[in-house]
Order: C-alpha cells, then sequence, then structure tokens
C-alpha cells in the first residue's frame, strides 16, 4: 500500500479478538484509515513483535494481527488483585463480597457497573478484584440480562 493512500494512524494498548481464529491478543492497537477504498483496518502488535527497517521506514512487523473491530477493548492501565491489565468490557468479581461488575470506558474515565445500576470507579476497587472474562465471552453473557447491557458497555464516549 503506498502511503498517499493511507491516512494518520493511532496507537493505544488494548485487547481485541484475531480475524483468523477469534482469539484474544493485546498489544499496541494501530488504526490505519486506508483513503483509496474509505475504510479504517485495525491491527494489534503484540509487546516483543520485531521490526523490519529499511533505512528509516518500518517495512513490516512480526506478529502483527488483524482483529475484529467490534471487539476492541481499551486498556484501562489499571491492574486487578492478580496484577493482570483490566480491559473495557472485563467482567470482574469483588473478592470481598462476590458482586459481579463490567468495566466500561464512558467520558475519558473507567467505571465498573453492575445489574443493580450500582457504578464505581475502577481505580478504587481494582485490587479487591479478580478478572472472570470479558462480556465478548459467550460464558460470561449469561450474568446479564440484556443485549442492551453488551451494548453500553463495549461502546467508546469520550
Amino acid at each position: 500500500m503506498d502511503k498517499e493512500s493511507m491516512g494518520p494512524t493511532s496507537v493505544l494498548f488494548a485487547k481485541a479478538r484475531r480475524i483468523y481464529d477469534g482469539k484474544w491478543v493485546e498489544g499496541s492497537l494501530i488504526y490505519i484509515v486506508n483513503k483509496t477504498y474509505g475504510r479504517v483496518i485495525s491491527f494489534i502488535i503484540p509487546e516483543g513483535s520485531t521490526g523490519e527497517h529499511v533505512g528509516n521506514e518500518l517495512k513490516s512487523i512480526s506478529p502483527c494481527f488483524s482483529v475484529i473491530p467490534a471487539t476492541i477493548c481499551r486498556c484501562s492501565e489499571i491492574r486487578d488483585y492478580y496484577e493482570r491489565n483490566i480491559y473495557q468490557g472485563d467482567v470482574i468479581e469483588s473478592l470481598n463480597t462476590g458482586e459481579i461488575y463490567i468495566v466500561k470506558y464512558e467520558n475519558g474515565k473507567f467505571t465498573a457497573v453492575n445489574d443493580n445500576v450500582k457504578e464505581l470507579n475502577l481505580i478504587d476497587i481494582a485490587s479487591s478484584m479478580n478478572i472472570k472474562g470479558n462480556i465478548l465471552d459467550k460464558s460470561m453473557q449469561d450474568l446479564f440480562h440484556t443485549s442492551k447491557d453488551v451494548n453500553m458497555l463495549v461502546t467508546d464516549k469520550e
């Protein structure tokens, strides 16, 4: 692809499902806008990937995974009790009370919400939480009552 057909890129740390096998991958998320075809292509570059340079130009990165855009979950940069990154859409459980929450990202901040419409600031509770999965995992969707819950929590609002 030539440089003239490409628009600006943006990068953030995220996780998403790979297109070719549906497995989760986490790393630096890169959106590339293809001006010729008018579409955005999403890739995740895992930590430890290496690149091939020719002069000052990056020619390739390996590994680099094309991901399903609807599964992209922004990283909160906040860790759970077990020191794992918590992502938008993650289902977390309180180790103190057993309550289940979903992590959402809205207006530039991460919060945890549950079926009781209880909303908590994620940074205040994360150290006592355990990640159970992600709302995009079939095994987690049974914990919540409506598909509205899923849509509300995985949509970015800034």
